[in-house]
């Protein structure tokens, strides 16, 4: 049972943490649309969701460990998360060069930030990344425990996950729903697989794939816009 509680406890910041960073952005309120205090808003998230994680730590990840995972291998991925930026940066400054005209972000996405292909946008981008990935984490592992078959922990995950992000169509309409809610079911599909098989590497392989997920939609938005060139 302590396992569905926490799952539940998770959700719940999911939908909170996310409702309040949306409504702010409808609001055109500081904490939507200051990149910087967005930035400190889903890392304060991400720790939030580390002490859910942390107090009861699954021990599918450390050889029977458990916190280990989340504890030491902090500077590991602090130095991922910095060679992530620098990357994903550089590919952003690809894009950018690519437009057929000045960049002007569109206006009715101004939770999109990644859409600005820009420094800032990075930093917001990969904090909520790292969001995401400790809600994920948890609710992966807690599954994982609770059913102890990875395929059947994966189905569930997907179903989760996908679900997580249908509450999206109140704030930026079906067709970005969509956009985001099909690749979250079949990424909820691998996601428990690379993290239980790879253990700590896979937290770092999904944080990965997870950024460069946002670089190629980035890439996919002004294509389709007919704004960037091949």
């Amino acid at each position: 049972m302590s396992a569905y509680i926490n799952i539940i406890y998770l959700l719940i910041i999911w939908f909170a943490g996310w409702g309040i960073y949306f409504i702010s952005a409808k609001k055109r309120m500081r904490l939507g649309v200051d990149a910087d205090l967005s930035t400190v808003y889903f890392l304060f998230l991400a720790t939030l969701s580390f002490f859910i994680l942390k107090n009861n730590p699954p021990s599918a990840l450390s050889g029977g460990g458990g916190s280990e995972f989340l504890e030491d291998n902090i500077f590991f991925y602090l130095a991922l998360m910095t060679a992530v930026f620098f990357t994903v940066n550089h590919f952003y400054f690809i894009i950018r060069h690519k437009f057929k005209e000045p960049f002007v972000e569109i206006e009715e996405h101004p939770t999109d930030l990644w859409l600005s292909a820009n420094r800032k946008s990075i930093f917001v981008t990969l904090s909520h990344i790292l969001f995401q990935q400790m809600i994920m984490t948890g609710i992966a592992l807690f599954l994982w425990k609770k059913t102890g078959d990875l395929w059947q922990t994966a189905w569930l995950f997907s179903l989760i996950f996908g679900a997580m992000h249908v509450l999206l169509i109140f704030f930026k309409g079906f067709k970005f729903m969509i956009l985001y809610t099909l690749p979250a079911m079949a990424a909820g599909l691998l996601y428990p697989v690379i993290l239980i098989k790879l253990g700590t590497t896979g937290f770092a392989v999904n944080y990965i794939l997870h950024s460069f997920f946002y670089v190629l939609l980035t890439y996919i938005f002004w294509h389709k816009e007919g704004r960037i060139q091949l």
